[in-house]
């Protein structure tokens, strides 16, 4: 079975969201949308290797793929699942 060759009817699947962030945004978003305040700690001095994480989608969008969210508005949604218990 492939991946795309799930029974589920409703299936979510990461095609990215055309953007590169650093760990640093990732934290702070997520901060932002469970409401977090005051608990990150940064250490400027440490490489993240940033490109080994980037999901390059651009063959996607050129073949008429459109991003549904932006990275921040999913998080968001995440959250609300999340403390809606949904």
């Amino acid at each position: 079975m492939g991946a795309l060759d799930c029974p589920v009817d409703n299936v979510i699947l990461n095609l990215g969201s055309g953007g590169c962030y650093t760990n640093l945004e990732i934290a702070e978003a997520a901060n932002e949308a469970f409401g977090n305040v005051g608990n990150l700690e940064y250490k400027s001095d440490t490489d993240e290797g940033i490109k080994d994480s980037y999901m390059d989608s651009s063959a996607l969008v050129l073949a008429g793929y459109v991003h549904r969210y932006d990275f921040k508005t999913a998080m968001h949604d995440i959250a609300a699942i999340y403390k809606n218990g949904v």
